[in-house]
């Protein structure tokens, strides 16, 4: 036995995709983030839980048996086990009940622990915080015994989530507007916002847990979710009825203090070359197992591609989840046409962060000009607005490596233009999106030249033919000519039906300037085979100068 603790931290119901340490824009985890920037933790960036439901997943979590390693979970070894015929002490602290339909074997496993202590024997209507616990993990950490397992279950963020914390916690974590996560119903929204509060209060607690701990002691705590909640849209955890990313990801951090860090740096090296690779939440006692070991065989837990990955005790994998299947299919039309696809009308923050887990080059975003902010706001029109400025949704996808970002503003006109692209320019100053940007607007004036010849890629928009009469498309090609030869925009967009209908007429209004255009749904490549034939043998594909492409998604963050 050696001088060491372990601390086996389960959260509940936990999703990364809600905790600014993993890039959500909302500040939820700042702890999280802190420990991470001064080296005293390490996250795993691609983790995801082996099953949606806690009665799967935490015997997993603690056993032998595994995804990977078949066997009988009610005979199976646990860490617990393990660690007590070494000579630990054992410790099991839970605030889950110790009876119930959901927690009756997880109970079982936890009472082979030499120390057990539950918050309450059945489920109650009283609430007990988390940090009912505190006590009985300092206690814990504090007792003569030498070495240690302490495991530690949380309530974190099981539903209802408004109960996960006192009323008198309220982090400020920003104005509810549609911006966010779209448009929903108020108690939606509220669910929504109770949800984050959660999260931030197991993020103070974990930061409590670490303050109890000397950090001249030999002692590692990992933290990780059971399962995650895919609260924005319906079916939360429900994974028979979807696949859902939220529901999959999960936190999973490993801190340590200065002396384990210090006298295993060989392990704490090999942890962190392993952590942006997919791992799932059954690997954590083999985890524990090598820590305890000193064993630095990480690699064998984890995996590179995301369909090497079982999720639902093998009966899928990582890369069948929703984002993952859309990712598939926009990455294949991708390679097939060499034109770079973003997410349409992407209003939301949440709808730009689904923007990126599924494989877009980047997003479309509306824009707005607010005189009176004299700033540029995200919304489709005075009707449709977001409540949030573009800096904001900027800020956001800084650490997104896009290759695309087509702004669409509404309001482009001679009043506004040239305030519009002075804060386009100190924008950029932060931000340094102009070379991959492109400004879209239907305005022909001479600030189309002036920006442009700043560096600015001006799309012209060239309005979409109503009834497709020939007088009609007849305008466009007039206006697209005028717009041409007077303006000199960097190039022009439009729907892929104004193409079919004006290219007839004026094939040379389209020739050797950079085209965008928009068209086709997200559903309809859901099929290998529904949309690519009809794209690819589409004329306007055999344009060199087609650069992107808008794809339609239907989300639960639409605007």
């Amino acid at each position: 036995m050696k001088n060491l603790t372990v601390i086996l931290v389960i959260g509940e119901s936990a999703t990364s995709a809600h905790m600014s340490a993993y890039g959500y824009y909302r500040k939820t985890t700042p702890w999280m983030e802190q420990a991470v920037q001064r080296g005293e933790s390490i996250l795993f960036s691609r983790a995801f839980s082996a099953h949606s439901h806690t009665s799967f997943t935490v015997p997993l979590m603690i056993s032998t048996c595994s995804q990977y390693q078949a066997g009988d979970i009610a005979d199976a070894p646990t860490i617990v086990n393990l660690f007590s015929s070494k000579g630990y002490g054992t410790w099991w602290i839970s605030n889950q009940e110790r009876q119930g339909i959901f927690t009756n074997f997880i109970s079982v496993l936890g009472e082979e622990a030499q120390h057990v202590f539950f918050s309450g024997n059945t489920e109650s209507r009283q609430t007990r915080y988390d940090e009912v616990l505190l006590p009985k993990i300092e206690e814990s950490v504090k007792t003569a015994q030498q070495g240690k397992l302490i495991v530690v279950h949380f309530m974190g963020s099981h539903g209802r989530y408004a109960d996960r914390y006192p009323e008198t916690f309220q982090p400020q974590l920003g104005e509810l507007v549609p911006g966010l996560w779209g448009i929903h119903e108020k108690n939606k929204q509220d669910e929504i916002h109770t949800y984050d509060i959660s999260i931030a209060y197991t993020d103070t607690l974990l930061q409590k847990i670490t303050r109890i701990l000397p950090q001249d002691q030999n002692i590692v705590l990992i933290y990780v979710g059971d399962h995650g909640e895919d609260v924005v849209g319906s079916y939360y955890h429900d994974s028979a009825r979807q696949l859902r990313h939220d529901m999959f990801s999960i936190p999973f951090m490993i801190w340590g203090t200065q002396y384990f860090r210090k006298h295993n740096k060989e392990l704490w090296d090999s942890i962190e070359k392993i952590k942006d690779l997919y791992i799932t939440n059954d690997r954590v006692s083999d985890i524990i197992k090598m820590i305890e070991s000193e064993t630095c065989n990480f690699d064998s837990l984890v995996m590179k591609d995301a369909g090497d990955i079982p999720i639902r005790n093998g009966e899928y994998s990582v890369s069948d989840i929703t984002c993952y299947k859309v990712a598939e299919n926009v990455n294949r039309l991708k390679k097939l046409t060499k034109k770079h696809f973003l997410l349409h009308r992407t209003d939301t923050l949440e709808k730009a962060a689904i923007a990126q887990r599924s494989g877009f080059d980047g997003v479309e975003i509306d824009v707005v000009f607010d005189p009176k902010k004299n700033m540029l706001m995200v919304g489709h029109d005075s009707s449709v607005m977001s409540g949030l400025s573009l800096e904001i949704f900027l800020s956001s996808m800084k650490k997104w490596d896009y290759s695309r970002l087509w702004l669409d503003i509404k309001n482009c006109n001679s009043e506004y233009a040239g305030a519009i692209f002075s804060e386009l320019d100190r924008l950029n100053s932060v931000y340094n999106f102009k070379m991959k940007s492109i400004i879209e607007t239907g305005y022909p004036g001479v600030y189309i030249e002036k920006y442009k010849n700043n560096g600015w890629f001006i799309s012209y928009y060239a309005p979409t033919p109503r009834n497709g009469s020939t007088t009609e498309s007849k305008q466009i090609c007039q206006a697209i000519e005028t717009a041409r030869e007077q303006y000199i925009p960097s190039g022009i967009s439009f729907d892929i039906a104004t193409y079919e209908q004006a290219n007839a007429q004026c094939p040379k209004v389209f020739s050797k300037i950079p085209l965008n255009t928009w068209a086709i749904r997200v559903s309809d490549i859901a099929s290998k085979n529904s949309i690519t034939s009809t794209l690819l043998r589409h004329n306007l594909m055999a344009e060199p100068s087609l650069d992107c492409i808008l794809l339609s998604m239907e989300t639960d963050a639409n605007l």
